[in-house]
């Protein structure tokens, strides 16, 4: 399996002009988790389209992993609180439309 890039490291390469490097950081965004779920919104509205998209992107990998068979529940919640934190305090109508999209694919209780 190749080594997850951390948060950091991640959202420089997303917001970077290295579209391979974009590419490679969302797929391996998936462990990030629920602590990505803020910054990676904040990118949702970035002015480069193609950063918005990857951020769109390496969030869809962060609910699938977290929504995956035999994922702990926990992980479920906790990704599911964070976007819907977001959208408690996002205006925008694309992030919201995008995190609305996100919080339903996760499902929950």
């Amino acid at each position: 399996s190749t080594p997850t890039l951390d948060l950091q490291e991640t959202l420089a390469r997303l917001r970077g002009e290295n579209d391979d490097a974009r590419a490679k950081a969302w797929q391996q965004a998936g462990p990030l988790g629920a602590t990505a779920v803020a910054p990676l919104t904040d990118l949702l509205a970035y002015d480069a389209r193609e950063v918005a998209r990857a951020a769109h992107q390496a969030l869809r990998r962060i609910v699938h992993h977290a929504g995956r068979p035999g994922a702990p529940s926990s992980e479920r919640v906790a990704v599911s609180r964070a976007l819907a934190d977001q959208l408690a305090i996002r205006n925008q109508e694309g992030v919201r439309r995008d995190l609305v999209w996100l919080l339903s694919e996760i499902g929950g209780d």
